[in-house]
C-alpha cells in the first residue's frame, strides 16, 4: 500500500515521544502561563469597574506531502503555516461587553494555495508577478469584533461575529452564513460575519433569536451595487426551547451565495436537537430547501424529490466505560450532492458552493487519553456513495500545561474517479490534472497563553 511510508513515520515519532517522556519528568508548573491577563480600572465617579482580558494561541504547522503517480511514489514537498490568534474581552459597563479576535498567518511551501493554483494552471504562470506590491504569504485579519448589550430579557449583538447555529460536530446544515473549511487541522474558529443578532427570552427555557447579515456566504472581498439590494441580505430566525433532557429549536433561514456563475438565494426551514438517552449523548440538525422557480415566484416543489431538498446530520457521542475511550458517530446527507462520481464537478469546490461532492457520508471518531498527558485519536470520513474515505490518525502530547505537540496524517483511499482519490481533469481551464487530496504527515505545535 502506497501509504505505508506515512504510517512508518508516525510509528517512529511515537517511539521518540515516549522515549523523551521517560527521560524528562513532566513539570506542569515550570512553564505554567496564565490563561489570560486581567487588568482592572479603578472605580471613578459614576463609571463602573472595567475589566479586560487578553489570551490566545500560537500554532506552527509543518506538513510534508507525498505525491504519487498512480501507485508509484513521484515526489514530495514541504510547507509550513504560522498561525497566531489573539482574543480579548472587555466589560465597559453594566450590561455591556465587547469581544475581539485577530488572526495572523503565514503560509509557505505546499501550504500556500496561490503557489498550488499556479502549479496546476488554475492561475496563470507569473500571476504573482503581476501584483508586485501584493503579499501572497501573510494574511492579517480582524476576524471577530462585536459588542453585546443586555436589557431585561433582551440581548443585542452587533459587529463581525461568529454565527454558528446547529448541534452537529463534523457537519452543520443550519450554518448558512459562511464557508467553513473541511478537515481544517489548524483552527476550529467560526469565521466572523458582519451583522446584528437580537435575542429575546420568552420565559425560562424558551427564547427567540435571529440574525441579519450584511454579506453573502462567500464573504467576497469586492463591492457591488447589488450588495445593497434587499433581496441579497441573508437572515435567520430561531425559536429555542427544551423538553425534558432535550434542547430543541425550529428555524427559518435565508441564504445568499455569490457563486462563480450566478447569485443564489435559498430559503430553508430547519430544526436541531441535542440531549441524552441514558449514557449516550445524541444530536442532530436538518434543513429543507424550499425551491422557487424565480425570485418573484412562490415556493414550488413540483419536480423535486424530497431527498434532494434535505440536508441533515445526526449522531451520538458515548464514552466506552471499560477502556475509557470517547467514541462518536455522525451521518450526513447532502441533498444537492450526487451519487454518480462521473457527475463530480471540481468547480463546486473552487467556488465554495460545496465542501463535499457526494450525497451520503459517515464520520467516525475515537480517542483515548492515557498516562494523563497523551492522547491517540483517529477520525474517518466515508463517502457512502463511491466507497472512498479519508483517515486522520493523530497522537498528541501535552508537554507542558500550555504547550502541546501533535503528530498526525491525512490519508486518502478510493478507486480512480472517487471523491477521496482526488484527481480532476481541468483541461477545459487550460490546466491538466489537479489532485485535491494529497496524503501528508504533519507536526503541529500549539502554545496557549
Amino acid at each position: 500500500m502506497k501509504r505505508t511510508i506515512i504510517l512508518s513515520i508516525i510509528v517512529l515519532f511515537t517511539t521518540l515521544v515516549f522515549s523523551f517522556a521517560a527521560e524528562d519528568e513532566y513539570d506542569s508548573d515550570l512553564f505554567d502561563i496564565p490563561d489570560d491577563v486581567v487588568t482592572e480600572a479603578e472605580e471613578s465617579g459614576s463609571f463602573t469597574e472595567e475589566t479586560f482580558s487578553l489570551y490566545g494561541y500560537l500554532v506552527n504547522f509543518l506538513a510534508i506531502d507525498f505525491i504519487y503517480d498512480g501507485d508509484e511514489f513521484d515526489t514530495s514537498y514541504v510547507g509550513n503555516i504560522s498561525y497566531l490568534r489573539l482574543k480579548g474581552d472587555w466589560n465597559p459597563g453594566e450590561n455591556l461587553s465587547f469581544h475581539a479576535e485577530m488572526s495572523y498567518d503565514a503560509k509557505l511551501g505546499n501550504q500556500n494555495p496561490t503557489m498550488l493554483f499556479e502549479h496546476y494552471g488554475i492561475l496563470s504562470a507569473g500571476y504573482q508577478a503581476d501584483f508586485p506590491r501584493g503579499d501572497f504569504i501573510q494574511t492579517f485579519n480582524f476576524d471577530h469584533f462585536y459588542g453585546k448589550m443586555s436589557i431585561w430579557r433582551f440581548d443585542l449583538q452587533f459587529g463581525k461575529m461568529p454565527i454558528a447555529w446547529g448541534t452537529g460536530y463534523a457537519f452543520n446544515p443550519t450554518q448558512k452564513v459562511s464557508l467553513v473549511p473541511f478537515m481544517n487541522t489548524i483552527t476550529e474558529e467560526t469565521p466572523g460575519t458582519y451583522g446584528i443578532a437580537p435575542a429575546f427570552s420568552l420565559f425560562p427555557g424558551y427564547a427567540i433569536e435571529g440574525y441579519a447579515a450584511f454579506q453573502d456566504k462567500s464573504h467576497k472581498t469586492t463591492s457591488a451595487i447589488e450588495d445593497g439590494d434587499w433581496n441579497n441580505l441573508p437572515y435567520g430566525i430561531k425559536l429555542k426551547g427544551n423538553i425534558g433532557s432535550f434542547d430543541l429549536s425550529l428555524s427559518w433561514i435565508k441564504e445568499v451565495l455569490y457563486a462563480e456563475t450566478a447569485h443564489t438565494r435559498s430559503y430553508y426551514a430547519g430544526m436541531d436537537f441535542a440531549g441524552g438517552i441514558w449514557d449516550v449523548n445524541v444530536y442532530g440538525e436538518a434543513v429543507v430547501n424550499l425551491p422557487r422557480n424565480s425570485d418573484d415566484s412562490a415556493f414550488d416543489f413540483e419536480g423535486h424529490e424530497a431527498k434532494d431538498l434535505l440536508e441533515a446530520c445526526a449522531g451520538f457521542f458515548y464514552t466506552i466505560p471499560v477502556i475509557e475511550a470517547d467514541a462518536r458517530c455522525e451521518y450526513y446527507h447532502q441533498g444537492n450532492g450526487v451519487t454518480d462520481m462521473k457527475e463530480y464537478n471540481v468547480l463546486d469546490y473552487l467556488s465554495g458552493e460545496k465542501i463535499l461532492m457526494g450525497e451520503d457520508y459517515l464520520f467516525l471518531y475515537l480517542d483515548k487519553t492515557f498516562l494523563d498527558y497523551y492522547k491517540v485519536s483517529a477520525g474517518a470520513f466515508f463517502n457512502l456513495n463511491d466507497g472512498s474515505c479519508a483517515l486522520i490518525p493523530v497522537i498528541s502530547y501535552d508537554m507542558y500545561a500550555n504547550f502541546q505537540v501533535e503528530l498526525g496524517s491525512t490519508l486518502f483511499f478510493g478507486k480512480k474517479g472517487s471523491e477521496f482519490y482526488g484527481e480532476y481533469d481541468l483541461s477545459f481551464m487550460g490546466s491538466t490534472i489537479i489532485d485535491m487530496v494529497q496524503p501528508l504527515v504533519y507536526l503541529k505545535c500549539k502554545l496557549s497563553f
